[in-house]
């Protein structure tokens, strides 16, 4: 009976195989911004949820059928691939929403003198997913946007013409 899974994942414990975690975290919180005020305390803005975390950490030791190594390679390319998948403890999912994989520690590792990992720590960390977002373009901040802003204004003077104006100028009313 698998323990938990995450997407063709399965934590299970049976006679052939250990494949289990001992630490599990979640982190659920809110997104608040603290608003100034004058001679008072601040006042909150509750913005909304922030997206849940969850962390599983996975203790590995060889085994007839578990290999270290490839159990690390394995969870690597799940992260990589960058899917969202439903997150089951017990046998009810994580929450209403799929969780992404974003990130793969390794620690505490023990290797052989042929390079063959006996035994390591292995800490998944998982954000809850709702949709995919698009990369926002920030205005102004790229050199050319700062350039072509400047050309798009035909007031713009450099600094050098600048101060040969106020010379002018000066010359001008001085006399």
């Amino acid at each position: 009976m698998p323990i938990a899974s995450f997407g063709s994942k399965v934590f299970t414990v049976s006679q052939n195989k250990v494949f289990t975690f001992d630490e599990f975290s979640r982190t659920s919180s809110l997104n608040i911004e603290e608003q100034e005020v004058d001679g008072q305390k601040p006042s909150t803005y509750i913005k909304g949820s922030n997206l849940d975390d969850i962390t599983l950490v996975v203790p590995l030791f060889k085994q007839k059928n578990l290999n270290v190594r490839a159990v690390i390679d394995e969870w690597i390319t799940i992260k990589n691939q960058a899917q969202p998948q439903t997150l089951i403890i017990g046998n009810n999912p994580m929450g209403q929403n799929k969780f992404l994989l974003t990130s793969v520690t390794i620690s505490e590792a023990v290797i052989d003198g042929n390079g063959n990992f006996l035994k390591a720590k292995l800490e998944l960390q998982f954000k809850e997913f709702i949709r995919y977002g698009h990369k926002e373009e920030k205005v102004g901040t790229t050199k050319s946007s700062k350039v072509m802003k400047k050309r798009a204004n035909p007031n713009a003077i450099s600094s050098k013409t600048r101060a040969k104006l106020e010379q002018f100028e000066q010359g001008l009313f001085r006399g």
